[in-house]
């Protein structure tokens, strides 16, 4: 009797997401959750990696981010991508999210920061953490026969924030990289995206598509004769003591 057909091999099953519009029960209930997500990954002794956290609108703020950022690094739980858009996230969320992207065991492909309070600064502290990172740009997964999948741009979007002069920004970056270090891809809208390309070709440091980056947010600055006054109080006050 002739043998059955061996099986085939299953495939890899997806990446959890994690989706939350609220954080009701705080950062430590999304990290209890992040944890239960990733257990059948770790207890099969591979890597703990989300294909999506998507916290957009969810109320987080610098303090939980920190937080959240910090626990994450520690646990080594990766995710593709990270959307945090809507959550009047400033420099400092910045800081600790590039600690995480740096410790992080698999490439980012995907970053949503819109509608924040991050500035010229915190875009340029994060794009310095992905030139240095040994897994940018990121890859697609390998398919059979090919040593490894297309590399494509990670996609950041940072409108709606608090960069003052983005075509400074890019043009300072672009320029400390080099010749072909650097490739950043500014659109008016939402595409389209540089196509990806075969890995084996020299490619850049740092390759990111950032759509609709000059939609930013105008700092509210206080007038300069309100400034004025106000520190003419101050001087009377400290005086009168």
């Amino acid at each position: 009797q002739p043998e059955a057909p061996a099986a085939a091999p299953a495939a890899a099953a997806a990446p959890p997401s994690i989706v939350r519009r609220s954080l009701a029960d705080g950062v430590d209930g999304l990290l209890n959750e992040i944890r239960h997500a990733t257990s059948a990954q770790t207890q099969q002794g591979g890597k703990a990696c989300l294909e999506m956290l998507d916290l957009c609108g969810a109320g987080l703020d610098d303090a939980g981010a920190a937080k959240l950022f910090e626990v994450l690094t520690r646990l080594k739980v990766a995710s593709r991508r990270v959307m945090v858009s809507g959550n009047a996230l400033g420099d400092a969320s910045v800081t600790a999210l590039s600690g995480y992207l740096w410790h992080s065991p698999e490439p980012l492909w995907e970053l949503g920061l819109a509608d924040n309070k991050v500035t010229d600064k915190g875009v340029e502290e994060l794009l310095r953490c992905l030139y240095n990172h040994p897994n940018h740009p990121p890859k697609l997964p390998t398919t059979p026969g090919a040593a490894s999948g297309p590399t494509f741009p990670l996609r950041l979007d940072v409108r709606g924030n608090f960069v003052e002069d983005a075509d400074g920004m890019i043009r300072k970056i672009e320029s400390a990289g080099g010749a072909g270090a650097v490739q950043l891809h500014p659109t008016p809208g939402d595409g389209p995206a540089p196509p990806p390309v075969d890995s084996s070709q020299r490619l850049p440091y740092l390759w990111v598509f950032l759509p609709r980056l000059a939609e930013q947010r105008k700092v509210q600055r206080e007038p300069e004769s309100r400034r004025e006054k106000g520190g003419k109080k101050e001087k009377e006050k400290e005086k009168e003591k």
